[in-house]
């Protein structure tokens, strides 16, 4: 049985290759086959035993599930969801519900030295111009994260959906830009999202 690109991640096999970092599955092996540029399957928490979901991981379900999306719950107590063919994560922080943590994990996976150089370049580029992005690329796959603090534990819902917008437009600039394998001599240096 190999990976699925849908539902949730108790539907991965024993055998599926886990990340040395985060003991998630790999992006990078779907059914025996490097996957370019996806993300394989849902790589938010996976542990051995299952976490239930905390208050502060209900509210980011039921926000994001009242939003029109269809979130779940990892066997972290984190949420997951799909937002325009990108899988998100609400890593939902029980001892800290100031915080906000949403990441888009493994979008983009990476083959060799030289794209992981193009990618370091281009992470660098989109720092700078997205307030609040923050690009990491690991040795075979970039993440994409938003973290910050909030006035209290119910604002998260006064900036979920910008973030959101702000993971996603970032996620595809980073495509276009490593599909474009050059950087744009001049671009203005605005601060946009």
């Amino acid at each position: 049985m190999g990976l699925s690109l849908a539902g949730p991640l108790e539907h991965l096999p024993e055998n599926a290759p886990l990340t040395p970092a985060f003991g998630r599955p790999s992006p990078t092996r779907v059914e025996g086959r490097k996957a370019k540029h996806s993300q394989a399957a849902l790589p938010c928490g996976m542990t051995a035993e299952a976490t239930a979901p905390g208050p502060r991981a209900r509210a980011y379900h039921e926000y994001l599930a009242a939003e029109g999306y269809r979130p779940q719950f990892d066997g972290d107590g984190d949420v997951e969801f799909k937002a325009e063919g990108f899988y998100l994560c609400c890593f939902a922080n029980e001892d800290d519900p100031q915080y906000l943590y949403l990441a888009a994990p493994n979008v983009w996976a990476l083959e060799d030295a030289g794209e992981r150089t193009q990618a370091l370049d281009i992470a660098m580029h989109l720092q700078m111009l997205y307030k609040g992005l923050k690009v990491v690329v690991l040795s075979d796959t970039v993440w994409m994260s938003y973290q910050g603090f909030l006035e209290d534990e119910a604002a998260f819902r006064g900036v979920l959906g910008r973030v959101i917008d702000l993971l996603l437009t970032g996620v595809r600039d980073f495509h276009r830009r490593m599909r474009e394998e050059t950087l744009p001599a001049e671009e203005h240096s605005g601060v946009q999202a």
